[in-house]
């Protein structure tokens, strides 16, 4: 039997809500896994969140499907609950905080010549 090979992939908002249950929990996974949350200290947990958001954005998975992890403090709401207009803030308040606080790591995750994961995209 082969061995089928997973790969996140992109989709519209409406592709997203229209995968089967399976496809949803495989692309879900995925994400999971190369992707990870790190909540260890203040620099893994930012750099970690940015990237993991940068990359459901990217992915156009719908904010309702988006890791709930991040909570913020102006709204109170966790960021699979906020509206686009909130969820867009809020990434763009937390890749600011990333680069003034973290500008190394800010640099590894928005570098044209890096892919995300702090690797180089040669």
């Amino acid at each position: 039997m082969p061995v089928k090979i997973l790969e996140l992939k992109t989709f519209t908002r409406d592709e997203w809500l229209a995968l089967d249950k399976q496809t949803l929990k495989d692309q879900l996974e995925i994400l999971d896994s190369e992707y990870p949350l790190e909540l260890y200290t203040d620099a893994s947990r930012t750099y970690s969140t940015v990237r993991r958001m940068k990359t459901e954005k990217k992915i156009g998975l719908p904010i309702n499907l988006r890791s709930g992890c991040a909570i913020s403090v102006e709204t109170g709401k966790a960021a699979n609950t906020m509206t686009e207009d909130e969820w867009e803030k809020f990434y763009y308040d937390l890749s600011e905080r990333l680069n003034g606080d973290y500008p190394g790591l800010y640099k590894i995750l928005f570098s044209r010549k890096r892919n995300g994961k702090g690797k180089n995209e040669n």
